[in-house]
């Protein structure tokens, strides 16, 4: 009785894991913003059909800026900035290499 009740929660559990975060939406980071203004500075990151920009990366990301070469695919967690500055600001919670 033990054993099928052991399958069935290990069929579950395993069909429950997956490497990649489905939550995550595809991006591509196009390099920095080199304007000069008050608003400007950052990342830009065309993600769902639209640039937006970012100008902090979070603090777990292991991608190193300064070595990378743009474009960059990413898997991107994000929001809209609640105080507007140019409009195309977004917050970035999750931002991982897409191999």
């Amino acid at each position: 009785m033990k054993t099928p009740i052991i399958l069935i929660l290990m069929a579950i559990l395993l069909s429950g894991c997956s490497k990649e975060d489905k939550s995550l939406d595809s991006g591509i980071i196009t390099g920095l913003d080199p304007r000069d203004c008050m608003c400007c500075g950052g990342w830009f990151i065309m993600v769902n059909d639209s640039v937006r920009r970012f100008d902090q990366a979070p603090v777990d990301c292991t991608i190193d800026f300064s070595k990378v070469t743009y474009p960059l695919k990413v898997k991107v967690e994000w929001k809209k900035k609640d105080q507007l500055c140019l409009g195309d600001e977004i917050v970035v919670s999750k931002l991982i290499l897409d191999q």
